[in-house]
């Protein structure tokens, strides 16, 4: 058993074997996503970005056939290695296999553990192991050399950059898209000179690795439209125009970056301790490019230690990051997720600026002494800013009276209004009668079985909406996203803004 243990180890590790082809389809079934090719002119678009950005790179068909027999070869092993490692789940074949499925996601690059990302955040349609085993990815990816990182680093700031910075060659932390190092400036007569920061480099081929793979899949599901003429009320091309709109994104630094600056300008707490206690890095200028971008460093607890797949890690964290002793995980847990849903009802009512990635990963806490009072309280820390969503007035009006609806129960009414204002063909809808429940992804199930289509923008919030919700609801299980919300709304609705 040891001996056919390893053989299997050894072969898939060499092997990769989940594809992206396969995760790219469990990420448009999972989430029932479409889109709004059939936008009028004169309509408004909500943006996606505060950073124009270049046409996704076409490839050859050389290439994406390439890239999609590469696919094929690590997706197939699996399938077979499966049976055999089932036969000793309870005996080391669970913990095996999981290592092969979370080496290959990785192997296939930023869409694939995208998905990991955003299944961790789902205890509620996925079982919590399986959760747990995709948490590993959300800040602990595979990173790139510390040679590849300089060289990155001498063409996004010229051979002199060493004089300006002083980084530390291990890195921090790793993400999907990029890895982060710990440095500091040196910048004689500047406000900016000694400061603690953190170096954010993109991974070398993350952006054309997601450019690829988009065009893969897109290539895929035109052929696959083509020769199934019912397979166009599926909405897989649509699917992919939403995937693609919320990966680009955070492929370009500079987006980010803006986004950043965006976000602290809304949160008033990061000029002047006022308000919700929200802290996002500030960003040094001039040190921001495409695939590299320099913010201030910032010391804090990730959120995985007070949920509950990782309530361990708070002993850890209690005496490093200055945490109180009289206060239990509990206490933390309750406090930290009643300003994660503040702060996501802010952006969303308050500031129609909205974080559309906020997963475990991209969320720490700390806590502070209050001047005044001397009490020790917590504050949010977010990064990873890439993608954010500023919806058009057309669309905010549209998202409030439907988030209206389901807040005050009235599932008739929130199902006419999608149907009414759908941007696609009215015509193609499927009537029947049909229950929305409270929670958006019900909704967008909804919409994809009747075959309504929807804004980027609003399913790009509605996503955040269950993401952020699920955050909430393991860190407190009581927690009332629409209770939360109704004082905001009621504002909105009366707005019409």
């Amino acid at each position: 058993k040891v001996f056919l243990a390893r053989c299997l180890k050894g072969f898939f590790v060499v092997t990769p074997t989940v594809g992206l082809a396969t995760a790219g389809l469990w990420y448009w079934r999972i989430q029932h996503l479409h889109s709004s090719d059939d936008i009028e002119p004169e309509s408004e678009i909500s943006e996606m970005t505060l950073v124009p950005l270049a046409p996704r790179e076409t490839f050859s068909w050389f290439r994406v056939a390439w890239r999609s027999l590469v696919i094929f070869c690590r997706t197939l092993p699996i399938v077979a290695a499966f049976p055999w490692c089932w036969l000793a789940w309870s005996r080391g074949g669970e913990q095996l296999w999981w290592e092969m499925v979370l080496h290959t996601l990785q192997a296939h690059g930023p869409l694939a553990i995208k998905f990991a990302q955003w299944a961790s955040t789902r205890p509620d349609i996925l079982p919590p192991r399986v959760c747990g085993h995709f948490s590993e990815l959300q800040d602990a990816v595979r990173a790139h050399s510390w040679e590849q990182t300089r060289q990155i680093l001498t063409s996004s700031f010229g051979p002199d950059w060493e004089s300006k910075l002083e980084v530390k060659p291990e890195p921090v932390g790793s993400g999907c898209m990029a890895q982060v190092y710990h440095a500091k400036t040196k910048l004689p007569g500047s406000q900016d000179d000694g400061l603690e920061v953190a170096i954010k480099v993109r991974h070398p081929s993350a952006s054309e690795l997601v450019d690829l793979d988009l065009e893969v899949l897109s290539r895929i599901f035109h052929s696959v439209e083509r020769v199934w003429s019912g397979a166009q009320y599926l909405g897989l091309t649509e699917a992919l125009g939403h995937l693609e709109a919320f990966v680009r994104p955070q492929a370009d630094m500079r987006v980010e970056a803006a986004n950043m600056e965006r976000f602290r300008e809304n949160f008033e707490y990061n000029k002047n301790g006022r308000g919700l206690p929200v802290c996002f890095p500030k960003i040094i200028r001039p040190f921001v490019d495409e695939a590299v971008l320099v913010e201030t460093f910032e010391s804090a607890v990730p959120l995985q230690a007070v949920l509950n797949q990782e309530v361990s890690e708070l002993a850890k964290g209690r005496k490093r990051h200055q945490l109180p002793e009289n206060v239990t995980p509990d206490e933390v847990r309750q406090a930290v997720g009643k300003i994660c849903m503040d702060t996501y009802m802010k952006m969303l009512f308050g500031d129609n600026f909205i974080h559309g990635d906020l997963h475990p990963g991209n969320i720490h806490f700390r806590y502070h002494k209050d001047e005044k009072t001397g009490v020790q309280k917590p504050e949010l820390v977010v990064f990873d800013a890439g993608l954010a969503i500023h919806l058009s007035r057309r669309d905010r009006r549209n998202f409030v009276e439907v988030f209206h609806a389901i807040a005050t129960k009235n599932g008739n009414r929130a199902g006419q209004l999608m149907v009414e204002r759908t941007p696609g063909d009215a015509s193609r809808i499927v009537e029947g009668k049909v229950s929305l429940g409270d929670a958006f992804s019900r909704l967008i199930n909804l919409a994809c079985d009747h075959r309504v289509k929807l804004e980027t923008g609003f399913v790009t919030v509605a996503n955040s909406i269950v993401i952020v919700e699920g955050v909430g609801r393991q860190l407190n299980p009581l927690v009332d996203l629409l209770l939360q919300a109704k004082p905001l709304l009621a504002d909105a609705m009366l707005g019409r803004v």
